[in-house]
C-alpha cells in the first residue's frame, strides 16, 4: 500500500511539473465518458484527428470512471472522436475544436463529454434458399417498455438499429407486396451489441405482366408457369391436362389469368428460373400469343415481365380430302395467297396460325393429285375452312418393251392414247425412259392404247393387250394392272455333268446382236442331279449365242450358236468332259498328282497361271518335285475346286565346311538379316567325304540350309573344339536353286576354363584379353561358379580378369584362370538436427579405414551420404559443422559378415 502511494505521489510531482515548464505551450482536452449501463470503460478510445483526419494523439480511457486527458501542443483546428466497440451509441459522437489557448473548451479547462446512449442490434433478412435477402424490407424493433422503432434493411438484406438500452426486444420484418416467413425473433441486449440470429426470410417476390393486342388489354389469357426446381410454390394449381402441350417442359407448377387491364400477376414467388407459356382459347379459336414463351429469373426484388404478351392472331383448321365423304389427304402442301402455309397430317388435317379476318386463296399441291384453287373468307366469329377435294386424279401404268430392231425406230418417248368412254375426252401421254406413264384424269371409265409406228409393226412389234380399260375413282387405287409387254420368243438348254451340276446354278451367257444376258443353269427335281437347265426370254428371230462360264469344270464346248425362228425354237446342250485343276506357281515346277493307292500323272507347270484337266472327280495328292521348298504336300479336291496356289517359301543353298577331324561337332549357325528370321542351328548332312591331301587328310562336311528368297543370311560355323577361317559368311539368297555358300576351313583350338569360390558366385563378368592385339572375349560364371571360353587360337598369352559390382577378386595362387571373391560393404549415413528432426546439410564428413582409406565428404542436401565398396575393417567417422556439435561426436563402424552399415547424426547449435 505505500508503494501505491509514494507511485501516486511521484506521478502527481512530475505532472505538476510538466503542466509548471510548459503552460504557454501545452493545452490539456479532458473530459469523461459517461454511460448508465458500463462499469468497465477500457474497450472505449477517445482520438484527436486533425482537420485533413489524420491521428493526431491516442488516448484510452480510465476504466473505472471513464475520464479521458489528451495534451496539445500546437493551436488550430481538430476533432475529438470517441471511438467505442462497434455498435455503442455515443452523444455527440465527435467535437469539433479550433484551439486558439483561450476561448476554447480546451484552453478554458471545460470538461468535454460523451454521453452513452446505447447499443445496437445487426441483422438480415434472407431470401429463402439464398446466403442473402432484399433492400426495402421494413424492420420494427420493439423494446421491453413497448416503445418501437423502424428502420430498413439496405444491400443484401442487411439493417442495424443503433441506441438501443439493456433487455429483450422483439424484432419484425414486414413489406407491402412480398410473403415473409417467421416475421417476429427476440434478440436480448446485455452489455455488448447484438446480432438477430437467422429466421427473418422474405418467401416470395411479386411478378407481374401484361397482356395486349395492339394497344388494348386483353382479358383471360391463361399464363403457365414453369419452374427448373421442385421447391413448393404458393400460386394456384395448374389444370391436370394443360394445354398447349410443351415437349421441352415439365408439366407446370402453377397458373393465372391476365385480368380486365391485361395485367396478371404470380404473388409469391422464391428467387430461381421460371419459364412462362400464354395460352389464349376462346370457343373454336386457338389466338397466337407472342412471345411463345418467356423465361425470367426472380432474385431479391419484386419483377415486372417486359416484354409484354401480344395476341398476334389466331388459329384455324381445315381438311384436305380425296372426296366429300372420302378419307383425308395425307402430306399434302396447302398454299395461301401464292405462299406455303401448312402441310396436312396422316389424316389430312392442317392448321394456319397469326391468321386475321378476311379472304384467303387456299390452292393443294399433292403427290398424283390436281386441285382448282379455292377462296375462304374466315373471321373470328366464323373461324372455319372449307374441305378441299381434288378436281383430277393421277392414273400411271407401264410399256415395257423388251427388244427393240435399233434406237432410231423407238426414239423418244413411246405415246399412249387414253380414250373416255364417255364423252370427248382424248389425251395423249408419252411414257419415260424406263416405259413408266401417267395421266391426270376426272373420275370415269377410259381406254389405254399404245401406240405402234408402222416400221414397228412391220418388223413384228406387239403389245399384250393392245387395248385396256381402266375406271379412275376418287380414292386411291393402284395402277399397276395398266401393264403393256412386248410379245418375244423363249430359248431354253441343259448341262449334262460327270456327277451332279453345282446346286448354285451355273452362269450361261446369252448374246444377240447387241444384246447380252446371264442366266443361271440349275439341275430339278424331275431331271435328277446331273442335268441342270437354263431358259432365256424375249428373244428376237436370228442367230444367237450361248456360252458357259464355269471355268472349274471342262467342257466339250463353251460356246454354242444356234438360228431362232418363228417357226423353231432349238435346244442347247452343253457337255462336261472333266474338272479343271486351276493353279498358280512363283517357279516352273514339276507335280505328281493321284489318288490314294494311285502312281499317279506327272504336269508340268510353267510359272504363272494356268489350269490342268482331270477326267475323274475325287481328292487329288498334289506333291511338288523341285530343289524349291514349296509346302510339302499340297491337295485338290472336285467337289470344292479351290484354285491351287504353289509359292515356293524357300529355297536349297548349300555350304561345306573342311575339318580335320571326321567326327568333330560341327554345326552352322545362321542369323537371317534381311528379313529378320529367328537364328537356327544347321546339321551336317550323314555323309562326310574324305579328302586326301599331300600332307594331311581332311574331311568335308555338308549342309543344306533353307532360305527365304532376298534375304541375306549371316552363316556362321560353330563347334567346340575347332576355329574356323572365316569366321562367318554373307551370303544373299537369290530365286535360283540350288546355291552355294563359299568354303569354310576348319583347325585345332584351345578352351580356358576355371571358377570363382569358395564359396561358389554366378553372375561373375570374366574378361579374357590377348596379350597381341588387346581384343577380348567375355563370359560370366554359372550358378556353380563356373565359366569357359574357347576354342581360341593357341600360342597367345592371355589375361583373365573377373568383375562383380559389391565385389573384389584375387587369382587364385598357382591357378592365374580361378578367384577367390571378397563382398564389400556399404556406409549410409543421416544427418539431423536434435530439435527439429530436419536434415541438415552441407556436413563434412571425414571417414578413415584400417587398410589406408581416406574420404572427407559434404552430406547431400537432405543431409545423407552413402560410401560405397568398402573392404572389410574398422571405420572411423567424425562429422564437423561450424557452430554444431554432434551425437555421437564421432563413431566406429566394423563392416565384417555385415553388407550395410547405417549410421544416424544429431546436432545441436552451440549457443
Amino acid at each position: 500500500m505505500q508503494i501505491r502511494v509514494l507511485l501516486t505521489s511521484f506521478f502527481l510531482c512530475v505532472s505538476v511539473c510538466l503542466f509548471c515548464t510548459a503552460q504557454d505551450d501545452l493545452v490539456g482536452c479532458g473530459g469523461f465518458v459517461r454511460s448508465d449501463y458500463l462499469s468497465n470503460f477500457s474497450r472505449i478510445k477517445v482520438n484527436l484527428y486533425t482537420k485533413s483526419g489524420a491521428v493526431k494523439y491516442r488516448s484510452e480511457c480510465a476504466p473505472n470512471n471513464g475520464y479521458f486527458l489528451i495534451p496539445l501542443y500546437d493551436k488550430g483546428e481538430y476533432v475529438l472522436k470517441v471511438e467505442p466497440p462497434e455498435g455503442w451509441t455515443f452523444e455527440p459522437s465527435e467535437v469539433a475544436l479550433t484551439v486558439d489557448g483561450k476561448t476554447d473548451l480546451c484552453s478554458r479547462g471545460v470538461d468535454i463529454n460523451f454521453n452513452h446512449i446505447g447499443f445496437s442490434i445487426y441483422g438480415q433478412v434472407y431470401s429463402t434458399g439464398c446466403d442473402s435477402g432484399p433492400s426495402g424490407v421494413t424492420v420494427s424493433v420493439t423494446g421491453p417498455d413497448g416503445h418501437s422503432s423502424q428502420t430498413e434493411t439496405v444491400e443484401e438484406g442487411r439493417f442495424t438499429v443503433p441506441g438501443l438500452a439493456p433487455g429483450v426486444y422483439s424484432i419484425a420484418a414486414s413489406h407491402p407486396l412480398w410473403k415473409m416467413g417467421q416475421d417476429v425473433v427476440k434478440v436480448e441486449v446485455e452489455g455488448d451489441s447484438a446480432s438477430v440470429p437467422s429466421g427473418l426470410t422474405v418467401l416470395g417476390y411479386d411478378v407481374t405482366g401484361h397482356v395486349q393486342s395492339a394497344g388494348t388489354p386483353v382479358a383471360g389469357v391463361q399464363l403457365l408457369l414453369y419452374s427448373d426446381s421442385q421447391t413448393e410454390l404458393d400460386c394456384p394449381a395448374p389444370p391436370s391436362s394443360p394445354s398447349p402441350v410443351t415437349s421441352d417442359l415439365d408439366q407446370p407448377r402453377c397458373v393465372t389469368l391476365s385480368q380486365d387491364d391485361g395485367v396478371f400477376s404470380f404473388p409469391a414467388l422464391p428467387p430461381g428460373r421460371y419459364t412462362l407459356v400464354p395460352h389464349y382459347r376462346h370457343e373454336q379459336i386457338v389466338f397466337d400469343v407472342h412471345p411463345p414463351r418467356l423465361g425470367f429469373s426472380v432474385a431479391n426484388d419484386s419483377l415486372y415481365l417486359q416484354p409484354s404478351f401480344e395476341v398476334q392472331g389466331f388459329t384455324v383448321s381445315g381438311r384436305v380430302l380425296f372426296s366429300q365423304q372420302g378419307g383425308g389427304v395425307g402430306g399434302a402442301q396447302v398454299f395461301v395467297n401464292g405462299y406455303l402455309a401448312a402441310t396436312t397430317d396422316e389424316e389430312g388435317s392442317y392448321t394456319l396460325s397469326n391468321i386475321t379476318s378476311g379472304s384467303y386463296h387456299l390452292l393443294v399441291e399433292a403427290e398424283g393429285l390436281e386441285f382448282q384453287e379455292v377462296v375462304a373468307t374466315i373471321t373470328p366469329t366464323e373461324p372455319y375452312l372449307p374441305d378441299l377435294t381434288p378436281l383430277r386424279f393421277q392414273v400411271c401404268g407401264h410399256v415395257t418393251l423388251t427388244v427393240a430392231p435399233s434406237s432410231a425406230e423407238v426414239s423418244g418417248g413411246r405415246r399412249v392414247e387414253v380414250v373416255a368412254r364417255e364423252g370427248e375426252v382424248r389425251v395423249s401421254v408419252s411414257a419415260d425412259e424406263d416405259g413408266r406413264f401417267c395421266a391426270m384424269l376426272r373420275p370415269g371409265q377410259y381406254a389405254f392404247t399404245p401406240d405402234v409406228r408402222p416400221a414397228e409393226q412391220e418388223w413384228g412389234l406387239a403389245f399384250v393387250p393392245p387395248t385396256k380399260d381402266f375406271i379412275v375413282t376418287t380414292s386411291p387405287s393402284p395402277s399397276s394392272s395398266l401393264s403393256f409387254t412386248q410379245f418375244t420368243a423363249s430359248l431354253s438348254g441343259t448341262l449334262s455333268c460327270l456327277e451332279w451340276c453345282p446346286p448354285s446354278g451355273v452362269p450361261v451367257t446369252m448374246s444377240q446382236g447387241g444384246r447380252r444376258e446371264t442366266a443361271s443353269a440349275t439341275p430339278s427335281s424331275s431331271s435328277g442331279p446331273g442335268v441342270a437347265s437354263f431358259s432365256f426370254s424375249s428373244l428376237l428371230p436370228g442367230s444367237v449365242s450361248v456360252s458357259l462360264d464355269y471355268p472349274l469344270w471342262c467342257w466339250e464346248a463353251e460356246t454354242i450358236t444356234v438360228e431362232i425362228n418363228p417357226d423353231l425354237v432349238p435346244s442347247v446342250n452343253f457337255v462336261q468332259t472333266g474338272y479343271a485343276m486351276l493353279y498358280t506357281t512363283s517357279h516352273d515346277v514339276t507335280v505328281l498328282v493321284g489318288k490314294e493307292n494311285d502312281t499317279g500323272v506327272e504336269y508340268s507347270l510353267e510359272k504363272g497361271s494356268g489350269r490342268k484337266c482331270l477326267a475323274a472327280p475325287g481328292l487329288y495328292t498334289v506333291t511338288p518335285k523341285s530343289c524349291h521348298r514349296f509346302q510339302m504336300q499340297y491337295g485338290f479336291d472336285t467337289s470344292f475346286p479351290a484354285p491351287l496356289v504353289l509359292t515356293a517359301v524357300a529355297h536349297t543353298v548349300t555350304a561345306t565346311v573342311l575339318s580335320p577331324s571326321p567326327s568333330a561337332d560341327i554345326t552352322l549357325l545362321v542369323r537371317s538379316l534381311g528379313l529378320g528370321e529367328k537364328e537356327r542351328v544347321v546339321s551336317a548332312s550323314s555323309e562326310v567325304i574324305e579328302l586326301l591331301q599331300e600332307d594331311s587328310t581332311k574331311y568335308l562336311f555338308t549342309f543344306h540350309i533353307l532360305a527365304k528368297p532376298h534375304d541375306e543370311l549371316d552363316v556362321v560355323p560353330q563347334s567346340s573344339s575347332l576355329l574356323f577361317i572365316p569366321s562367318h559368311r554373307e551370303f544373299l539368297v537369290s530365286q535360283v536353286c540350288p546355291e552355294k555358300v563359299p568354303l569354310f576351313e576348319g583347325s585345332q583350338g584351345v578352351t580356358l576354363s576355371g571358377h570363382v569360390g569358395p564359396p561358389p558366385l554366378g553372375g561373375v563378368a570374366i574378361t579374357v584379353t590377348l596379350g597381341d592385339d588387346g581384343e577380348e572375349i567375355h563370359t560370366a560364371t554359372d550358378s556353380q561358379g563356373l565359366y569357359r571360353v574357347g576354342p581360341i587360337h593357341g600360342g597367345k598369352s592371355y589375361t583373365v580378369s573377373a568383375a562383380l559390382s559389391g565385389y573384389t577378386f584375387q587369382p587364385l595362387p598357382g591357378d592365374p584362370l580361378s578367384f577367390t571373391s571378397l563382398r564389400l560393404g556399404h556406409i549410409n549415413i543421416q544427418v539431423l538436427e536434435e530439435e527439429s528432426g530436419s536434415p541438415l546439410s552441407p556436413v563434412l564428413l571425414s571417414l578413415s579405414g584400417s587398410h589406408g582409406f581416406r574420404s572427407n565428404n559434404f552430406t547431400k542436401p537432405d543431409g545423407t551420404l552413402e560410401y560405397r565398396d568398402l573392404v572389410p575393417g574398422e571405420y572411423f567417422l567424425k562429422p564437423l559443422l561450424r557452430e554444431f556439435e554432434f551425437t555421437p561426436s564421432s563413431t566406429v563402424s566394423l563392416i565384417n559378415n555385415v553388407h550395410r552399415v547405417y549410421v544416424c547424426l544429431c546436432s545441436v547449435i552451440i549457443r
